[in-house]
Formats: C-alpha cells, sequence, structure tokens
C-alpha cells in the first residue's frame, strides 16, 4: 500500500486527506504529522474561564456564492454547517464616528476622494474579472508590479489616504509598501456591493476543523509530532525525523504533502539533491511575510455597543485595526468579548509586549467617552 504523509494538521492537512481519501479510499496508508496537541490550524475557537467563547484564529468566512462557485461554502455545507451573515458598524476614526464604510461623513474632500478611489478600485478589478481569480489574468495585471504605496499615493487628500489605509489595514496583514498594487485591489473591493458577503460560523471556526477531523475514516492523525528534517532517498522516498513525546523517531512515506505555513515550511531541514534546492526557491519566491496578533478581552458588560452596534467596527488605532464583538457572533449578543486584529508592524511590536500592556492599548484605542 502507498503511504502518504501529510505535513501539518491545519485547513490545508485536512482538506489534503479528506481529498485524498475521497479519491482513493481506504487504499492509501496516510498519516498526518501535525507539531502541536491539536488540529485545524488557524480554524481554533476557545471559550474563557466563564464559558464565554472567541475566535483565537481565522474570524469569519467570505461568501462569494452570489457571483459564481464557492468552494470553502459549498464544504460548509456539505459538513452540515451553518452559517450566519455579519455587519460592520461602521470606523472609529480621527476622533469622530464614520458610520459607513464608504467614509461619506468625512470632512471636506475626503469623502469624494475615497469614492473615487473605490470607483477606480472597481474598474481596476471589476466582478466579472474577481471572482474568477485566475493566476493568468493576475500576471498580466498592471498593479501586479506597482507597490500597494504607490496605488494609495495615488489619492490625494490626506485625510483620504490615511482612512483608506485604516479600512485595508487588517486585511492585508502587512503595510501597503510591502505589497503589491493588486493585492491592495483585491481587499479594497471586499466592501463593494455585490463582490462577498462577510459571515460568521455558527458555533465558532473551530467546528470545521472539527468536522474535518470527524469525516476522516482512513487517515492516521499524529499530534505532538514535529518534522524536523525530510530526506529525499532513493528507495523509501521520503524518511521523516520526527519528535514525539516519547523521543525521536522516524517514518518512511513514498508521497509527501507539506501543508505548512511558509515560516514552518522554512524551518523543516529539507535534503536531497532535488529537494532541497527546490524547497530553497519556493520559501524564497514566496517569503511575503503577513502577521496578526489578536487581543481578546473578557469584559463585566458590552460598554461599546451603544457606540457600535455591530458585528465588528475598525479602529485607526495600530495603524488600522479590527474590532470583533465576539460574544454577537458566536453567542447571539449574550456575553461580553471583544476581540481587536492587529496586523502587519503592529501585530510584530505587540507579540513583545505583555497582556498588562496590550489590554491598556486596546482599551486607549476606543473612543474615551465609551
Amino acid at each position: 500500500m502507498t503511504r502518504v504523509g501529510i505535513i501539518g494538521g491545519g485547513p490545508g492537512g485536512l482538506l489534503t486527506a479528506r481529498l485524498l481519501e475521497r479519491a482513493a479510499g481506504g487504499r492509501l496508508d496516510v498519516t498526518v504529522y501535525e507539531a502541536s496537541g491539536r488540529v485545524g490550524g488557524k480554524l481554533d475557537t476557545r471559550a474563557f474561564p466563564c464559558g464565554s467563547r472567541y475566535e483565537a484564529g481565522a474570524a469569519e468566512c467570505y461568501d462569494h456564492t452570489a457571483l459564481g462557485p464557492d468552494p470553502l461554502i459549498e464544504l460548509i455545507q456539505e459538513l452540515g454547517l451553518g452559517l450566519r451573515p455579519i455587519e460592520g458598524a461602521g470606523t472609529w476614526f480621527e476622533g469622530r464616528m464614520v458610520p459607513d464604510l464608504a467614509g461619506s461623513t468625512l470632512p471636506g474632500r475626503a469623502a469624494a476622494e475615497v469614492a473615487r478611489f473605490r470607483d477606480r478600485a472597481q474598474a481596476l478589478l471589476p466582478l466579472e474579472r474577481w471572482h474568477p481569480d485566475d493566476w493568468r489574468a493576475d500576471a498580466a495585471h498592471p498593479w501586479l508590479r506597482r507597490s500597494g504605496a504607490a496605488l494609495l499615493d495615488d489619492v490625494e487628500d490626506e485625510t483620504a489616504r490615511r482612512y483608506l489605509e485604516t479600512m485595508l489595514h487588517s486585511d492585508l496583514a502587512t503595510e501597503p509598501h510591502r505589497t503589491n498594487g493588486l493585492t491592495v485591489l483585491k481587499n479594497a473591493v471586499l466592501d463593494l456591493p455585490g463582490y462577498v458577503q462577510c459571515r460568521a460560523l455558527e458555533g465558532g471556526m473551530g467546528r470545521l476543523a472539527d468536522a474535518l477531523e470527524q469525516g476522516l475514516q482512513h487517515t492516521r492523525i499524529r499530534r505532538a509530532t514535529r518534522v524536523r528534517r525530510v530526506e529525499q532517498r532513493p528507495g523509501a522516498r521520503f524518511r521523516l525525523h520526527l519528535e514525539t513525546e516519547e523521543g525521536a523517531a522516524l517514518a518512511d512515506e513514498d508521497v509527501l504533502f507539506a501543508a505548512l505555513p511558509l515560516t514552518q515550511l522554512g524551518s523543516v531541514d529539507w535534503t536531497g539533491t532535488d529537494l532541497a534546492p527546490a524547497l530553497r526557491r519556493h520559501v524564497a519566491r514566496h517569503d511575503h511575510p503577513a502577521h496578526y496578533l489578536r487581543v481578546t478581552l473578557c469584559c463585566e458588560r458590552p460598554f461599546w455597543r451603544d457606540r457600535f452596534p455591530g458585528s465588528w467596527f475598525m479602529l485607526d488605532a495600530f495603524g488600522g485595526a479590527c474590532a470583533y464583538d465576539e460574544s454577537r457572533r458566536l453567542a447571539g449578543g449574550d456575553g461580553a468579548v471583544l476581540g481587536v486584529l492587529l496586523a502587519g508592524s503592529a501585530a510584530l511590536a505587540g507579540a513583545a509586549a505583555t497582556r498588562a500592556e496590550l489590554t491598556r492599548r486596546v482599551l486607549d484605542a476606543l473612543p474615551a467617552d465609551l
């Protein structure tokens, strides 16, 4: 029987195992190697001691079904999971509440400049071109080789430009000058009518990981098993050097999938005249890091809801951050859990701070009169 190894038990690893089972049933010997004690990766719903739940990883799904096929939504429905629409509640920007994502109440020329930018984004990435997400069309797009900062520099009004940077930062997970203009465009159109619907998974995103794992009938999952080294060998095609709770171990696989984030992919010692240089080239080509840091507060009461009644809202602090009313999204309004998603450089800086410091910074980012 052909031995198949999958490094990583996150969404990519679980989906790979699911597709292998669908194609081959039990005719393959499939093993998932997961370094941590849990599977699911960024699909991670947790709870405070009081029982209030929150998302510790991915927060929501983007639903594209109004435009055409959407494999993620189809998978969620196939697994029998439910989705609910979630709506935003505006932006706290430079000491004022901007009630709509279009920035229609911004002062002076800013509102008109934001509208012009949104119109331009739609013209550069219309629905019929955006939904297929064709890499060949992307490769030919004029903004692929221009920086995201250059796209925003075309916005003449400074207030409008700062507002757009605030709105885009959380989705980009990096700074505009560190990505290309096409990536900025793809995130800019998300808020335009007709592109996507934002939805929360009922019970939390962790339920998707649970359902994927429970659906695997012929796959072995080895938790707390870190792959330290992969050797390319002539007989057994790949030899894995493992670090387990019992100590070092070896495993041989005929076929190997690596379903890892880029940083973890680069941390594995890949050996072999073909394998090692191929992985080095891959990591170097795609080394465009993006960062998130989620700060979640369990409060005595939802003190923000009178000002921000929706499931999420934006803050201009931290270069632009998205705040989630976790209790509204996961508990129908019961409880008082607020999550704030820091992105890019702010996430890196925040990772070195203490919990007390992060809590104070998040509270200071909210309107003072709440």
